[in-house]
């Protein structure tokens, strides 16, 4: 016998994952291409900020997606901002996506505890649609290979496909040619996030294509020498002026961070977050203690900061492995 967790959704089967943050580290725009996007060159890196999907069996063909978000998230003018459970969702566009490219006919009750978040540059969006299309292949038995599922991730989004990719990576195009760049080492980050979203598409109205590109070798010959200092000068964002314009609260956040003793501090993606960069979790944890007694002192209520490292290859490869559910916790998710 099996138990309904709701109406319509058998919850005796359950898989759950989890969907690792990004980070950028180097992002150049190489030029505006015919389809409207940009052409660009990141680096991107996945760390340990985490959101949780987990999908319980359904007795009828429907995609129902339940979303349990944490922090509260405002836009500029401080009202609520709420995800969409439904088709404009990229989780449920993965799922749709999945459905009609393979001709599956089941259903799924999708549950999305969401932590990384929303419209701050760490690509949670798409790495919970890139779980989608890992938890659907394995759930709905659908056996589609790694490059097949890249081909589905790349019609959803431009950094979904590097979340089916390793923990480290080249991304060009738009962001969906991917090549995975293992590094050697462990870094930690302290994130500075505004408990505001930022739209991409308003920041990438603001871009201007450089007469010159910052060319990405001498990034690159940073991170092989995995020095801190040296490191941390390398890093390069094209967006974070652009986003400046567009957002003049994320100055203050600027600021901030060099009040706080953090520089330099840098944009990930098109924003909102700023991340500084350290060798050593003491370090970090020391560089988040003197910011967050500032942010008390200054009585600012909407940032919020986090400390997180850098997965490796072998973490990624463990989210990407979708696992059972206890009864206990199924009972728990559904509730």
């Amino acid at each position: 016998m099996t138990k309904k967790g709701r109406e319509g959704f058998d919850s005796a089967q359950a898989l759950c994952i989890v969907t690792p943050a990004k980070v950028n580290w180097f992002l150049e725009i190489l030029g505006k291409r015919e389809d409207g996007y940009h052409e660009i060159i990141t680096f991107m890196v996945a760390v340990g900020l985490y959101d949780r999907l987990t999908v319980l069996s359904a007795s009828n063909a429907d995609i129902r997606l339940e979303i349990k978000e944490g922090e509260r998230i405002s836009d500029a003018e401080g009202k609520n901002v709420k995800l969409s459970a439904g088709p404009d969702n990229l989780v449920w566009r993965a799922a749709d996506l999945l459905r009609q490219e393979t001709g599956c006919n089941r259903g799924a009750w999708l549950i999305l505890e969401k932590h990384i978040p929303i419209g701050a540059g760490l690509g949670g969006g798409s790495s919970d649609a890139a779980a989608t299309l890992l938890l659907l292949n394995r759930y709905w038995e659908l056996n589609l290979p790694l490059s097949e599922l890249e081909c589905l991730a790349a019609r959803l989004g431009s950094d979904v496909p590097f979340f089916l990719n390793g923990a480290a990576a080249w991304c060009r195009g738009r962001g969906e040619l991917v090549t995975p760049w293992p590094i050697d080492k462990s870094w930690w980050l302290v994130l500075l996030v505004p408990a505001w979203p930022v739209s991409t598409a308003r920041v990438y109205a603001r871009v201007s294509v450089p007469a010159v590109a910052r060319q990405p070798e001498s990034f690159a010959d940073a991170l092989r020498q995995g020095d801190e200092h040296v490191l941390r000068q390398a890093i390069f964002n094209r967006l974070e002026e652009p986003a400046r314009l567009a957002y003049p609260g994320l100055r203050e956040v600027y600021d901030f961070a060099y009040e706080a003793g953090l520089a330099p501090v840098h944009l990930s993606g098109s924003g909102a977050t700023f991340f500084a960069l350290f060798a050593s979790l003491n370090r970090a944890e020391e560089a988040k203690a003197k910011a967050e007694e500032l942010r008390v002192r200054r009585g600012i209520e909407n940032l919020r900061l986090y400390v997180v490292r850098t997965l490796t290859t072998l973490e990624v490869a463990e989210c990407h492995n979708p696992q059972e559910l206890a009864n206990g916790d199924v009972r728990r998710v559904a509730e």
